[in-house]
């Protein structure tokens, strides 16, 4: 039994993660993540708290994409245009630190914030390392930044640090030849049938069932996690959208129009032209090969 089929996860539990993803996510920015930073300027500074409220906006990203554990958290989050709970938090902990140093010192809220600084002497700290994190001058009083260029350069260099980590993905290393801006994706939107939107994100994550994603996980050399279709390639992307056997029909039904305008093309160059997201037309038919790819993997399964 090929090994694929061990993590083929029943096509993530039949298409969970919903159908109106762009409702969804706004839900959760508007109600989910006010509950988690509530009073977070007083309480949330550091990075071992952050982590903890990091994990409740990375499950709700898999289950919205339906994607299996371990998926890059950058490379989700750049997809669904969110920035970090972290970049969220540390927004709110700036701006209520330089809004209260600025008010007048016999003030309740300069009280509480001095009370603040003499009892918690890693607040201070914290403040300097989100400064230096997110280039942001210590002298930011000073020089009057309003709160919104405060924000605007938090959240700005939040999406160069997930590119950064874009860029050294292995698990989805064509990720970074697909998808640069920190805003959501338009086929979310686009492709409306939900089946067909989880395979093309399975494939842009390379997430889909393969011989590699199973190797990963069960340790395999790399070398050696070859497709069970007999043709002693490696079962990678490239591999599964291009050449496996075992997908013929759908690739000559749905994407060999496509393939021909790429005649000469590098395997790198076609795959990214079928999953960079540019044209709806390309998307859908390339969504529709990966739905169909997906159901004949799993269909080995009987076999």
């Amino acid at each position: 039994k090929p090994q694929y089929l061990l993590y083929s996860e029943d096509f993530n539990s039949k298409y969970k993660g919903g159908g109106m993803v762009d409702p969804v996510v706004k839900l959760f920015n508007s109600k989910v993540i006010p509950s988690l930073l509530y009073g977070i300027e007083i309480w949330g500074w550091g990075d071992k708290i952050l982590d903890l409220l990091e994990i409740i906006q990375n499950s709700f990203m898999r289950q919205i994409l339906a994607l299996p554990k371990g998926s890059p958290v950058a490379l989700m989050r750049t997809e669904l245009g969110i920035p970090s709970v972290k970049a969220r938090a540390n927004v709110r902990v700036l701006k209520y630190w330089k809004e209260t140093s600025g008010i007048a010192q016999d003030s309740l809220g300069h009280q509480s914030f001095r009370s603040l600084l003499q009892h918690d002497k890693t607040y201070k700290e914290y403040i300097g390392s989100i400064l230096s994190k997110y280039r942001i001058p210590s002298d930011i009083l000073r020089n009057r930044i309003s709160s919104k260029d405060l924000k605007q350069q938090i959240l700005s260099m939040d999406g160069l640090l997930d590119n950064n980590a874009i860029a050294c993905s292995k698990i989805a290393p064509i990720f970074k030849h697909l998808k640069r801006d920190h805003v959501k994706s338009s086929y979310l939107m686009t492709l409306t049938t939900i089946p067909l939107r989880l395979a093309f994100t399975s494939l842009r994550f390379q997430a889909m069932p393969s011989e590699v994603r199973a190797g990963r996980f069960a340790n395999v050399p790399p070398s050696l996690r070859l497709c069970a279709c007999g043709s002693g390639e490696i079962d990678d992307l490239f591999h599964y959208v291009l050449r496996c056997p075992f997908h013929n029909n759908p690739r000559d039904k749905f994407i060999s129009s496509l393939l021909s305008v790429c005649e000469g093309f590098s395997d790198l160059d076609k795959v990214t032209f079928l999953l960079q997201d540019v044209d709806p037309f390309v998307s859908n038919r390339t969504a529709l090969f990966a739905l169909a790819a997906r159901k004949i993997r799993e269909l080995c399964l009987v076999f």
